[in-house]
């Protein structure tokens, strides 16, 4: 609730004075009039936001959506992200490999009262596996130095071209052998998230002021974040207390992360991330 969302003309990813705003309703809609039909949207939280589902305030995360979408999602804002330098990527081929072959990203509301509930589940789960990536790795980069926005800009970066190299890789085998069985991205792999983890080291060795202390906490971050979304894809329903429950562990592990990289910078070798036990992140919820 309450992101500012606006129409980016310029498309730089920065609200400007002549692109016109709105804020998101509880369910995370919006509604915007554009004078620029090949402009795409982009949303942002502030200190005024909240995540109406788990009541969890959000701040420093910007999602992004291209032109004739309808809701602006982690999902989306992967898709925008890969079509930058994949610009032949299909909303189908994404949305196969996060497992929501169901779902068109670019539409589909989990909160909205028509939606149905078993694909609800599947996409929220997927929208929250990769915020919880994305976000762990931006408050380590935050912990080491580098401003909210830059280490968030660095982690989305760093997930985007992993699941980018996983598409493309995909396509090639494909080419090669006419095998069409699809490349699956599954935020609970530990081999996916030691990849991003590595391809953030060096994405976020430029806007940081602590790199050794990052890099430590990040390669042990990787066993957190999978505990993590692993937790949220036990997730049975968005109803029921202990399934919502299961999302709402994503700003504590952010909360570790962070501390863990100070403690780290202050004291090498002391920096740890609770999370990295399972049995921590269930006593959590």
């Amino acid at each position: 609730k309450n992101a500012l969302v606006f129409a980016d003309y310029n498309g730089n990813g920065v609200f400007d004075s002549n692109e016109p705003s709105t804020r998101t309703a509880a369910d995370g809609s919006f509604s915007l009039q554009s004078a620029q039909p090949n402009a795409g949207f982009v949303a942002i939280t502030d200190e005024s936001t909240t995540d109406t589902f788990t009541g969890s305030s959000i701040t420093g995360i910007t999602l992004k959506a291209p032109a004739g979408a309808t809701v602006v999602t982690p999902a989306t804002t992967l898709y925008v992200e890969i079509k930058e330098t994949n610009p032949n990527i299909k909303t189908t081929e994404l949305a196969s490999a996060l497992g929501l072959d169901e779902i068109n990203i670019l539409e589909f509301n989990p909160f909205a009262a028509d939606a149905d509930p078993k694909l609800a589940l599947e996409a929220e789960k997927v929208s929250s596996q990769i915020i919880t990536t994305i976000t762990s790795i931006s408050a380590a980069g935050e912990g080491a130095g580098a401003s909210k926005e830059q280490a968030f800009e660095k982690a989305l970066n760093a997930v985007t071209s992993v699941v980018n190299s996983k598409l493309n890789s995909e396509d090639s085998n494909n080419s090669d052998t006419q095998n069409n069985a699809g490349v699956a991205i599954d935020f609970a792999d530990n081999s996916l998230l030691s990849e991003v983890s590595n391809v953030a080291k060096t994405e976020l060795a430029t806007v940081v002021s602590s790199p050794e202390a990052l890099n430590t906490v990040l390669e042990s971050s990787v066993q957190a974040i999978k505990n993590v979304n692993e937790k949220i894809e036990s997730a049975e329903s968005l109803s029921d207390k202990e399934s919502v429950a299961a999302f709402t562990v994503t700003s504590e592990l952010n909360s570790q992360v962070l501390n863990a990289v100070k403690q780290e910078v202050e004291d090498p070798g002391s920096g740890s991330i609770g999370f990295t036990n399972t049995e921590n992140v269930e006593s959590s919820v």
